[in-house]
C-alpha cells in the first residue's frame, strides 16, 4: 500500500488527507467517499488570501434583490449544465450529418465533432482512473 496525500480544495478553503492504497484510482475513490461519508474527518483551512468578488446584490429595504452584478467567470459556471447540454446535442447533428466544409474555420464538420467530443470528455471528467 502506498500512502497517497489527498487535497482538497473549495474555492474558499482547503484540506489535505493522507490514505493509504494500492493505486492513485483507488485513492482518489476513498477521497471522494470520504468527502461524502464523513467531511468532518477533514480540517479545512482558509486560503491566505482572499478570492475575487464574484456576486454583487442590492437589496431593497424590504429585503427584495433590486440589482446585482455577477463576475464573468461566475456566469460561466452558471451557464455551464446548459452550455454541456447544447453541446451534447450539437455533438449529435454534426455526427448524424455527412461530412461538410467549414471554410471559415478551416476545417470540418467532422473534424469540430471530434473537438466537441473532447471539450465534453474534458467537462464531465473523461474516465476515471
Amino acid at each position: 500500500m502506498t500512502k497517497f496525500t489527498i487535497t482538497f480544495e473549495s474555492e474558499v478553503e482547503w484540506a489535505e488527507y493522507d490514505i493509504k492504497a494500492s493505486t492513485p484510482g483507488k485513492a482518489l475513490q476513498r477521497a471522494r467517499r470520504l468527502i461524502e461519508d464523513d467531511p468532518e474527518a477533514l480540517d479545512f483551512q482558509a486560503f491566505d488570501s482572499r478570492g475575487d468578488i464574484e456576486h454583487i446584490e442590492v437589496r431593497d429595504p424590504l429585503g427584495d434583490p433590486v440589482a446585482d452584478w455577477k463576475h464573468p467567470a461566475l456566469l460561466v459556471r452558471l451557464a455551464a449544465p446548459d452550455l454541456l447540454a447544447a453541446l451534447q446535442q450539437a455533438l449529435t447533428a454534426l455526427r448524424a450529418a455527412p461530412r461538410f466544409p467549414v471554410p471559415e474555420l478551416l476545417s470540418d464538420s467532422y473534424r469540430i465533432a471530434d473537438a466537441c467530443e473532447q471539450v465534453i470528455a474534458n467537462a464531465v471528467g473523461g474516465s476515471d482512473p
